[in-house]
């Protein structure tokens, strides 16, 4: 398991799967940032498609997001798993609670 900060640099996450890791958790309190061109968060927006593991690299990855408001921040939730080539194969939504199911690979 990652928390915050530790899944953006590179070293943590390689450790891990030197280790044998065959799922990483990543949990964050990442609050809402910026609104692109097509209204979207872009905090959210580059945790999705920027931040993506390497394919064949990593285990399954699961990113969850607090959500919700607290002392003026707002908290975006949503939830993204990867399969180990780095493809998206779940996704939670925005700005509520859920529960979000994926397939086991």
């Amino acid at each position: 398991m990652l928390i915050c900060e530790d899944f953006w640099h590179a070293s943590p996450p390689y450790l891990l799967w030197l280790d044998g890791a065959d799922l990483l958790l990543f949990s964050s309190a990442s609050p809402g940032r910026g609104l692109n061109v097509h209204d979207k968060l872009e905090t959210a927006w580059w945790w999705r498609v920027s931040h993506k593991p390497m394919p064949t690299c990593l285990p399954i990855c699961c990113h969850s997001n607090r959500v919700g408001y607290e002392d003026g921040f707002n908290f975006w939730g949503g939830v993204t798993v990867f399969d180990p080539n780095g493809e998206r194969i779940a996704y939670g939504p925005y700005y509520e609670e859920a529960l979000t199911m994926a397939p086991w690979i």
